[in-house]
């Protein structure tokens, strides 16, 4: 959509600084940890876009999204694999 408009962009250049922002933001670190887990989804990372979620869950216990979010996630391969 962004190209068909004129706007282009680095999709890897993007990732980093949301990355940075996830990392050693301050008051936008949350909402870059939420999109570096919708883009994990994207990319069907779920393991990446568990961590993501999964930490944001444990820092905002009170904020139900995040919580709803990752509930939605397929199992990860070893609860599958391990369960009778």
């Amino acid at each position: 959509f962004l190209r068909f408009c004129g706007i282009h962009g680095d999709k890897a250049r993007g990732m980093q600084q949301v990355q940075m922002a996830a990392t050693g933001g301050h008051y936008l670190r949350p909402f870059a940890k939420l999109l570096l887990a919708l883009a994990a989804l994207r990319e069907k990372q779920i393991e990446l876009a568990r961590k993501q979620l999964t930490e944001l869950t444990a820092e905002f216990p009170q904020n139900p999204l995040f919580a709803r979010e990752l509930a939605k996630l397929p199992k990860p391969a070893t609860a599958i694999a391990s369960s009778p």
